[in-house]
């Protein structure tokens, strides 16, 4: 995981943190323990149901344009200033959207608080918006603990199909480098609806591993969590959490997972080679611990 730099002057970094725009379009990546829910939840109707209700942009973020007519242009680009707070360190590629075209990120903490700030960014009008800080945020519904520090949303934000943002926030407190400890606060995973002016974020979870990475589709979302990739499937009907280890060597941590548009999920791994000690890549699950998982469905085994 990505280290803060502890000697860094707060004002200083926050002055070099800024989103760039490329033309008219903003230049920035599209992109999760503790809840009970029913044991019922979404099924692969559900999930095709919600697929023809958006389309395939609005549900990949991906939107296939003509090429320009130079395509070795140098593009057009305009920095955007982010609010200051204090402590303010940097852009994890905490990045997301949702179907109004506002691009939402979390900025990082080095100071101040230790708590990740969420921000909103209307291209429109244009206008950007603080949408508050994880501590704060636990202290409302009474969940923080005294010293607790939550200094990233690491995680994409992900826009799903019940019209909410859903990430997660991490800490890095206690955190061993070669996997042997996760941090000492854990995570949390939240969402929040994007319209009106409520500014209050839902949590749903904790979970004690650090979850730094998200994606999603439909009605499911999905969050990795450093160590030994440990992985979680949240789903937003209503349905019971999931989580399976897939497993990796020591510190190897994935930085990204991808679910594909029939609910898989896929995650990079490392193994260690017996009798050699060679690492080796491995696209996705290979783990007999992910069997359960794989015979409901929600992963693909890969080789």
């Amino acid at each position: 995981m990505e280290s803060l730099k502890p000697g860094a002057s707060p004002t200083r970094i926050a002055s070099t943190i800024s989103l760039w725009r490329r033309r008219s379009v903003l230049a920035a990546a599209i992109g999760i323990t503790e809840l009970v829910v029913p044991d019922t939840g979404s099924s692969a109707a559900d999930l095709g149901a919600a697929q023809s209700q958006r389309g395939f942009a609005a549900r990949t973020g991906s939107l296939f344009t003509a090429v320009p007519s130079d395509p070795y242009a140098a593009p057009r680009i305009t920095e955007i200033g982010i609010p200051r707070f204090p402590g303010a360190h940097a852009i994890w590629g905490a990045t997301g959207r949702d179907d109004r075209g506002h691009v939402w990120f979390g900025v990082s903490a080095d100071g101040g608080e230790r708590s990740a700030h969420l921000f909103e960014y209307d291209p429109g009008e244009p206008r950007m918006r603080d949408r508050g800080d994880v501590l704060s945020n636990l202290r409302r519904i009474d969940r923080a603990r005294p010293g607790e520090s939550q200094v990233k949303i690491h995680s994409r934000i992900i826009f799903a199909d019940d019209g909410y943002l859903y990430f997660t926030s991490t800490d890095e407190e206690g955190e061993q480098k070669d996997g042997s400890a996760p941090p000492r606060w854990g995570s949390h995973l939240w969402r929040l609806r994007p319209y009106g002016n409520s500014d209050g974020w839902e949590h749903l979870l904790a979970a004690p591993e650090g979850l730094t990475c998200a994606a999603g589709i439909g009605f499911w979302v999905y969050a990795l969590g450093l160590w030994n990739h440990v992985l979680y499937r949240f789903d937003t009907a209503g349905g019971p959490v999931r989580r399976v280890v897939v497993g990796s060597v020591g510190g190897h941590m994935s930085r990204n997972l991808v679910v594909d548009t029939n609910g898989h999920v896929y995650v990079p791994r490392v193994q260690r080679e017996l009798g050699t000690g060679a690492l080796h890549h491995h696209p996705g699950f290979g783990s007999s611990q992910s069997s359960r998982a794989e015979e409901e469905g929600w992963i693909r085994r890969e080789g």
